[in-house]
C-alpha cells in the first residue's frame, strides 16, 4: 500500500502490511516519465515541454523519444540522451528560448496544432493533442487551449495518459491540467521554479509505520499527515536505529499529528536540515530520540526556517546539546516555537550558534537538564543583530551547570532580547569554576550564574523585561551571582 498520494522527490510504501514498514521507494507503472508541463507562448522564442520522473531512482532518458506531428503532418521523432534523477523535470525548449532549459532544440516548435507523443522503449506513454490530427485542442473545456497557454500537469497526476480526451477533460474539475497564461513564467527564470509547488508529495498515514534506515532525502515539498485516531497518533518509529527525516536545501518539510519517536543519530535524531531547508511540525510529538552530539532536529549552517506549533517534545537526551533543536543559524535564519511543550529533556532544549531570529511564544518549557549553559536557551557566537523575542511562555524547574539556568546569551554582540509576559519559576543554575580567581570572567565549566537569565561575553546587548514573573531561581556554584539575571 503506498503511503503517498502525490508525485515528489521520493515514495515510501508500506512493505508488509503486518509489519508496516516503510520502504525507500514505491514501485511505479512501466514507462513512468510523464508531461508535467507544455508552454505555447506569446513569441517564438515561447516553446517549452517539461518531463517529470516520479520515481526515486534516476531514470536513462536514453529509453524515450518524443514524436511529433507537425500541422497534422507525419511523425517526427527525436531520441533523448542522458539521465534524468529521482523527482527530477527535464525541460525541453525551442532554439529561441531565453530561459534556462536541459535541452534546446528545433524540434521543439509547436504553435498550438502539433500533437506530441512521449514514448519509452517504443511504447507510447503520455500524449499532448492527438497524433496525425491538426486542431488547437480544448483542455479543461477552454477551446483551442493548446495556443497561447501554458498547461501544468495536476499534482494527482501519477502517470501519463494516452487518452489525450480523457487527459485534456471536458471542465476543470476533469481535466488533468491546470490552465495558466501564455508566459506564466518570470521572463528568463528556470521555468521549474514557476511551477514547484504543484509537485507536492503528501503522505497520509493510516497506521503506526516502523523504519531502521533514515528515509531518503527530501529535497522537495512534502507534507506528512496522520489520521486522527482514538489512541492518540500514528507514529513513525525509527526503533532506536537511525534518524528519520532528512531535508535538503530547498526542501520544504511539513508534519501534522504524527509522532516521530525512537530515533538515534549524531546529529538531528528527528530531523536534520540543511542549508535554507523549511520545516513545519503542527500538533506533533518527538519523543524518547536520543542524540550523541546536537540536536533531536538538527538545522546545518544556512537560512532554515523552522516553525514548532502545538508540538510537545518529550524525554528527548543529546549528548552535547539541543534536546529539543540545535541550530547554526545565519542571518535569515528564523527559529518559531509557538504553543508547544518542552519537557523531562537532557541538553540545552534549544542551542542556537551564531545570529538569526528565534521566537518562543506561549511555550512551557520544564524540567530539563543542561550539563551546559542555558536549559531552555543556549546561544552562543553571535556576532551581530540576532534577535530573541520571549512572550507567554513559563519555564520551570530547569537546570544547568554554568550560565543560565533557563537561557544563555554568550558572546551575543549587538543582539536583541524581549521578554514578556512570561514566568520564569525554580530554575537552577549550577557550576565550578577553576578556581576563585576566575569567577569574574567565568571559565569553560561556568560558574554558576544568572539562575534565570545569564549573559557572558556579550557586548551591546538591549534586554527588555516587562511583566514578567521570575521566582524561586536560584544561582549556585562558586560565584553564584544573579539569582535571576547575571
Amino acid at each position: 500500500e503506498f503511503l503517498m498520494s502525490q508525485p515528489g522527490e521520493v515514495y515510501w510504501s508500506a512493505a508488509s502490511p503486518t509489519t508496516n514498514v516503510l520502504t525507500a521507494c514505491g514501485v511505479f507503472a512501466v514507462g513512468g516519465l510523464f508531461f508535467s508541463m507544455y508552454v505555447e507562448g506569446s513569441g517564438t522564442e515561447h516553446k517549452v515541454l517539461q518531463l517529470f520522473n516520479p520515481y526515486c531512482d534516476e531514470v536513462s532518458l536514453e529509453e524515450y523519444e518524443l514524436y511529433i506531428t507537425s500541422n497534422g503532418g507525419d511523425i517526427q521523432t527525436m531520441q533523448l540522451a542522458g539521465s534524468l534523477g529521482g523527482g527530477g523535470l527535464f525541460i525541453i525548449c525551442g532554439m529561441d528560448f531565453y530561459g534556462q532549459c536541459n535541452l534546446q532544440d528545433s524540434f521543439i516548435s509547436h504553435n498550438g496544432d502539433d500533437a506530441y507523443a512521449l514514448v519509452w522503449n517504443g511504447e507510447v506513454v503520455d500524449v499532448i493533442g492527438v497524433l496525425g490530427e491538426r486542431e488547437n485542442w480544448a483542455v479543461a473545456g477552454e477551446d483551442a487551449a493548446t495556443k497561447d497557454h501554458t498547461l501544468v500537469r495536476k499534482s494527482e497526476v501519477l502517470a501519463g495518459n494516452v487518452d489525450w480526451a480523457a487527459s485534456a477533460g471536458t471542465t476543470e474539475d476533469n481535466s488533468e491540467w491546470i490552465l495558466n497564461s501564455s508566459d506564466m513564467w518570470e521572463a528568463g527564470a528556470l521555468l521549474a521554479d514557476a511551477v514547484g509547488t504543484y509537485y507536492v508529495m503528501t503522505i497520509q498515514l493510516s497506521c503506526d509505520a516502523a523504519i531502521n534506515e533514515t528515509l531518503p532525502m527530501v529535497n522537495r515539498q512534502l507534507i506528512i499527515t496522520g489520521d486522527e485516531v482514538e489512541a492518540g497518533q500514528y507514529r513513525i518509529d525509527a526503533q532506536g536505529s537511525s534518524g528519520v527525516l532528512a531535508v535538503s536545501p530547498g526542501g520544504n518539510v511539513t508534519v501534522v499529528n504524527v509522532a516521530i519517536v525512537n530515533g538515534l543519530a549524531q546529529q538531528g535524531a528527528a530531523v536534520w536540515l540543511d542549508g535554507d531547508a523549511h520545516l513545519t511540525l503542527q500538533s506533533c510529538t518527538l519523543a524518547n530520540h536520543s542524540v550523541q552530539q546536537q540536536g533531536t532536529i538538527y538545522a546545518e549552517a544556512g537560512a532554515a526556517v523552522i516553525r514548532i506549533l502545538d508540538t510537545l517534545l518529550r524525554n528527548n537526551s543529546a549528548g552535547d546539546s539541543g534536546s529539543a533543536i540545535y541550530a547554526t543559524l545565519g542571518g535569515e535564519t528564523r527559529l518559531e516555537l509557538s504553543g508547544s511543550r518542552v519537557e523531562n529533556c537532557t541538553g540545552s532544549a534549544v542551542t542556537v550558534s551564531r545570529c538569526g531570529s528565534v521566537v518562543l511564544s506561549e511555550c512551557d518549557v520544564r524540567d530539563v537538564v543542561s550539563t551546559s549553559n542555558g536549559a531552555v536557551v543556549g546561544w552562543s557566537s553571535c556576532e551581530s543583530n540576532g534577535s530573541l523575542t520571549v512572550a507567554s511562555s513559563y519555564f520551570g524547574q530547569n537546570q544547568a551547570h554554568g550560565y543560565g539556568g533557563a537561557v544563555n546569551l554568550f558572546s551575543f554582540a549587538n543582539g536583541t532580547v524581549d521578554i514578556a509576559g512570561s514566568a520564569f519559576v525554580g530554575n537552577v543554575v549550577t557550576g565550578t569554576a577553576l578556581s576563585t580567581s576566575s569567577c569574574q570572567d567565568g571559565d569553560a565549566k561556568g560558574d554558576g550564574s544568572g539562575a534565570a537569565l545569564g549573559c557572558s561575553g556579550g557586548t551591546f546587548l538591549r534586554l527588555l523585561v516587562t511583566a514578567s514573573l521570575m521566582a524561586n531561581n536560584s544561582a549556585q556554584g562558586d560565584c553564584g551571582n544573579g539569582g535571576a539575571v547575571q
